[in-house]
């Protein structure tokens, strides 16, 4: 009985090693997408591919040139082949369900979706007596670490003697937009001086839109301050 038993786990042993795929069928539906996911990702896939200055001006973002978005999309797209096979579930179900992606980004322990200032400050001239300077603040939304959709204020202005002299410019905008659900657009910009800072705000609109889930709708607002000897003050942005 015992040489039989022997003899049948040897023949189980022999087919396993003859045979790979019958051992690997777990580990392949482990990390093999949902079919729901797969189609999500694809979806996504072919917007980026088709992914034009058009559809960067219908998303909301001005400015953008076809080398740019090349650029971009050959990073995202890389970006998104890295992904485990859970973030990428992860990364379909946002981009197929608004309500869940607002409520990632109204969580401020969710690492899955991340709002993150970028800290792009140009030098400062310590010795001009009458200087023109820009005050910048960035807003970035990253899913999984990657860069989607980023917002922008800056103020131009200029100072004399240690005082803030008058503002020349100011601009919010949006620079990118690579979320296929995300659609927004600037609704309000005001700059103004006070207490010897050059100062602006901007807020946008936006919808995360999937005709699935139907549509979240919010607003973002960004501000930023310059300083008389040209440093970035009290750069901010929050949602509601």
């Amino acid at each position: 009985m015992k040489t039989f038993l022997k003899g049948i786990i040897f023949a189980l042993i022999l087919v396993l090693i003859f045979n790979p795929n019958i051992s690997s069928l777990k580990a392949n539906a482990a990390t093999s997408l949902t079919e729901k996911a797969e189609s999500e990702l694809d979806s996504l896939d072919n917007y980026l591919n088709d992914y034009s200055t058009n559809t960067a001006e219908k998303s909301g973002v001005t400015g953008m040139t076809n080398q740019k978005i090349e650029k971009d999309v050959s990073s995202i797209k890389k970006q998104i082949d890295d992904l485990s096979t859970e973030k990428k579930e992860k990364l379909a179900y946002y981009l197929s369900n608004p309500a869940a992606l607002q409520k990632a980004l109204e969580d401020e322990n969710n690492n899955d979706v991340v709002l993150e200032e970028e800290m792009d400050q140009p030098p400062v001239n310590l010795y001009s007596v009458t200087s023109t300077r820009n005050a910048t603040y960035s807003y970035t939304m990253k899913l999984f670490k990657i860069k989607m959709t980023k917002y922008v204020v800056s103020v131009k202005y200029q100072t004399s003697g240690g005082r803030v002299k008058k503002i020349v410019a100011s601009s919010g905008y949006l620079d990118k937009n690579y979320n296929p659900i995300v659609r927004t657009a600037r609704i309000q910009k005001t700059a103004w001086t006070a207490n010897n800072r050059a100062k602006t705000t901007s807020r946008f609109s936006y919808s995360l839109i999937n005709k699935s889930y139907g549509v979240r709708i919010g607003t973002v607002t960004l501000h930023v301050e310059g300083t008389s000897g040209g440093a970035r003050y009290n750069g901010y942005a929050k949602l509601s």
